[in-house]
């Protein structure tokens, strides 16, 4: 049975003390299809297991028109009770990779750069990569674009093609200043025994 776990269930029943800033809502589909329908498209779901062993499923969205510094895009992600996405495993990685080269919006466009929740905490190094989130290293070998890692002043992590005939990759960024991307943000809900 699937069963979210988190402050998820809080935000749904939040909704009604706050509705002066978003409408009441009474089923958590209402939310999705709100979502869905006027602020981000869905990219896909993917279903794993965390390094503990944990059974989960991501869904991932992105924002049909907004773009943002990475920092910034983390905010809004929570506006919306998402995260900013972050990955368990390569298989994951590359699922996440698919869905976005595959996603009809995306198809079209030579270049598009979305952030992920991925930071190089240690200064002038792209060796070393961290979920921003949890700080918890990166613990699978990140699949980067051809030509990346970059430049040791971009420190946060991206993905993306920079032509029409390249298959997405990761990359790395300018976390402020040049910076300004659209973003993936995901919903995680925990499989309970």
């Amino acid at each position: 049975m699937l069963k979210v776990i988190g402050k998820c269930l809080i935000c749904i029943s939040l909704l009604n003390l706050n509705a002066l800033a978003k409408p009441t809502l009474t089923e958590p589909e209402v939310l999705t299809d709100i979502i869905d329908d006027v602020t981000f498209y869905k990219l896909g779901t993917y279903r794993g297991f965390t390094n503990d062993g944990a059974e989960y499923q991501k869904t991932y969205f992105f924002p049909r028109y907004s773009e943002a510094y990475w920092a910034d895009s983390k905010a809004i992600c929570k506006v919306y009770d998402f995260e900013l996405a972050t990955l368990e495993s390569l298989q994951e990685a590359n699922a996440l990779l698919t869905m976005v080269e595959n996603h009809d919006s995306i198809k079209p466009l030579a270049v598009i750069w979305l952030w992920i929740d991925g930071i190089s905490m240690l200064p002038k190094t792209t060796t070393s990569w961290y979920w921003g989130k949890t700080g918890r290293k990166i613990s699978f070998p990140i699949p980067w674009l051809a030509g990346f890692p970059s430049n040791t002043d971009q420190l946060c992590l991206s993905v993306g093609k920079s032509s029409q005939n390249q298959k997405f990759g990761f990359t790395n960024g300018y976390c402020s200043g040049k910076g300004y991307l659209r973003f993936i943000c995901q919903r995680t809900e925990f499989y309970i025994p």
